[in-house]
């Protein structure tokens, strides 16, 4: 997928409109850098600003970019599409729910811009990787009191109508994602599977999904891992959240623990989800989980998640033409394959992917040097 780009006429936009804004009328513009696009739709460009007279407004701000069908969702979903950007109206929801989000500064969707404020370049995955070991758990309590605070924030959100309380993952949505590790984890490998083989993968997806479609929601964000969550100095922020939706609460906890870019131990994943049914405990907004529940909805939710990671992965490499990602498919695999260690109903799908796992990786690798 080629990078979006800012077009003169882009530039022109930006340059005339920010100095209509309030407090912005004689603002120059100094400089504008890319940022860091990855598999998304849009792409974000930082606007070093200088105030006359040292001016005591924001230094940088930024600009969003909004791709072809900007309606779209980056990730598969399912219903009618929404009124408006998703982006923009979880923005102003969450906001509006004292969440840590930007602010949207300017709504320029008519010419295809947002204009934002910046939270600096530090994700928690950055904040992990220079930070020693032992101040890894302090980190991640930090990021289940978001977690809490957000999924405690439906009320808002409920009474705002708001497309996160409107759409659910539903059953439709759960299978189209196991098919998607199906269609571009086996099949767009060249890889194949025997007609017993792929009838245990079909009705395990669906045993999968049926357990998955009678567990409780609560509002998810759908994408809450280690490079959504931005660290400022009074605390963590969310980003990317326009695919929130109504889903089992432990999703969001496989996409913080069973994170792509952030390997934990079991110890220290087993100490996080007791923090976190502690501090939801805690919370008057959240019904109840007993600790065998969350676990089991834990693992199954693994499995789920990180099959249609795998296939993800290597879907951004087919058809977005970003191979970044392909070194997580076997990690991806392996939390796929712990989880079912703890399900025994699963036994033949966790047989079936042991065996298929190391042609899983052969392959992958081999387009992984391909790309080199």
């Amino acid at each position: 997928m080629p990078r979006l780009k800012l077009t003169p006429e882009d530039r022109t936009v930006i340059t005339s409109r920010l100095s209509s804004l309030d407090g912005y009328a004689d603002i120059f513009l100094r400089a504008l850098t890319p940022l860091a696009q990855h598999a998304s739709n849009r792409a974000y460009f930082r606007l070093h600003l200088e105030w006359p007279h040292g001016g005591g407004g924001p230094r940088q701000i930024v600009v969003m970019k909004l791709g072809d069908n900007p309606l779209t969702a980056d990730e598969h979903t399912t219903g009618p599409p929404p009124p408006a950007l998703p982006f923009l109206i979880l923005a102003r929801d969450l906001f509006a729910a004292q969440l840590p989000v930007p602010q949207v500064l300017a709504d320029w969707t008519d010419r295809g811009l947002l204009l934002l404020e910046d939270l600096g370049d530090l994700t928690l995955a950055g904040k992990l990787a220079a930070c020693p070991r032992q101040e890894w758990p302090a980190t991640y309590r930090a990021a289940l009191d978001l977690l809490v605070l957000f999924q405690a924030s439906i009320d808002v959100l409920q009474a705002r109508r708001s497309l996160a309380v409107r759409r659910r993952f539903e059953r439709a949505l759960l299978t189209w994602e196991l098919q998607h590790f199906r269609e571009w984890g086996i099949e767009a490998l060249g890889l194949s599977l025997s007609p017993p083989a792929a009838k245990v993968l079909e009705t395990t997806f669906v045993r999968l999904v049926d357990q998955i479609d009678a567990m409780p929601v609560g509002l998810t964000h759908r994408d809450f891992q280690s490079r959504n969550l931005m660290v400022r100095p009074d605390g963590l922020h969310l980003i990317d959240f326009q695919d929130a939706l109504l889903a089992p609460p432990a999703y969001d906890l496989v996409a913080l623990l069973r994170d792509s870019y952030v390997v934990l131990t079991p110890t220290e994943v087993d100490a996080a989800l007791d923090y976190y049914l502690t501090q939801r405990r805690e919370s008057s907004n959240l019904p109840t989980l007993e600790d065998e529940e969350l676990r089991e909805a834990f693992a199954r939710l693994t499995v789920q998640r990180k099959l249609k990671d795998a296939g993800r992965f290597i879907f951004i490499d087919r058809r977005k033409g970003d191979p970044s990602f392909l070194k997580y498919v076997a990690s991806s695999l392996e939390y796929v394959l712990a989880a079912l260690d703890s399900l025994p109903e699963f036994a033949e799908l966790r047989a079936l992917l042991e065996d298929l796992t190391p042609q899983i990786r052969a392959s992958v690798g081999e387009l992984e040097r391909r790309r080199r």
